[in-house]
């Protein structure tokens, strides 16, 4: 039955350790010593859960090594996501998105460092990603994991260059590797000030020094129906944003999903690119 089929795979998903971590609710952008401690517990208890189940205690000398190997690939995508700035731009963030999964999950390794530092020496003079890059805009929030190669055809044949992500900034951070108890703490510090954990102010400001950074003419607002924390009040900012910068900044909102096709407004999309002819 149906209801045997889901005992049997949660039974099998119990056999493995999990650990959910809380970063903070509350949304107030602020960092203190409490927050800290209070992320940093909790990593403790991961660091304790791991001891018990591989009979190993944790080898704090190792792990600053591979922490500072993760820095290294960290300021690699950084200079990569940096290459956006330039005009014309050799990268876009669909070309983010494809090799974002390194720096995700592998960043202490040596291949990731191999792999950033090869991409960043061959995108660095590489041209325009777009052809003629006749516009420049910014996306926020995940993609549609499932079309961001698509979106990267859309918009390059219309020498659109999407230029600089959010998400793909949420793994530019390093961490403090002068001791353990820097890296625990400076870990509880990334955790706790991720993106979704902002307030709207400290979005607008961010927003606006990203729009100076990469010199953008508009942001692709997708409202991730999937990450609504992260999507939180997009009107607000974009709002803002063209207070700023002027009535004839372009804010471009549609809704979609990281992962289900029939979220995503693509025709938004498509309209919006007639916009730009």
């Amino acid at each position: 039955s149906f209801f045997m089929i889901i005992f049997l795979i949660y039974g099998e998903i119990c056999k493995y350790p999990s650990y959910s971590l809380n970063a903070g609710d509350s949304y107030t952008g602020k960092m203190d010593k409490a927050r800290v401690q209070f992320v940093r517990a909790q990593l403790e208890e991961v660091v304790g859960m791991l001891a018990d189940r591989t009979g190993k205690p944790l080898d704090k000398d190792r792990l600053l090594e591979v922490a500072d190997q993760s820095n290294e690939a960290t300021t690699l995508w950084r200079s990569y996501l940096d290459l956006g700035k330039k005009h014309p731009s050799p990268m876009t963030v669909w070309d983010g998105f494809y090799r974002l999964g390194l720096v995700v999950s592998e960043r202490g390794r040596q291949e990731a460092v191999e792999f950033y530092d090869q991409l960043v020496s061959e995108t660095v003079d590489a041209g325009s990603a777009v052809g003629e890059e006749k516009h420049r805009l910014l996306w926020d929030n995940l993609p549609p994991w499932f079309a961001f190669g698509e979106l990267k055809r859309k918009f390059g044949s219309h020498g659109i260059a999407v230029v600089g992500s959010t998400y793909l900034d949420v793994w530019k951070k390093e961490l403090d590797t002068s001791s353990y108890d820097g890296l625990m703490d400076s870990l509880a510090q990334v955790y706790a000030l991720m993106y979704t954990n902002l307030t709207v102010s400290q979005r607008v400001e961010l927003w606006g020094d990203m729009v100076e950074a990469y010199d953008v003419e508009g942001v692709l607002w997708h409202n991730n129906l999937s990450c609504h924390t992260f999507s939180r009040e997009q009107r607000v900012i974009a709002d803002a944003l063209r207070t700023r910068f002027g009535e004839d900044f372009r804010n471009i909102h549609f809704n979609g999903c990281m992962g289900l096709s029939d979220r995503f407004q693509s025709h938004v999309l498509d309209q919006a690119l007639d916009i730009f002819g």
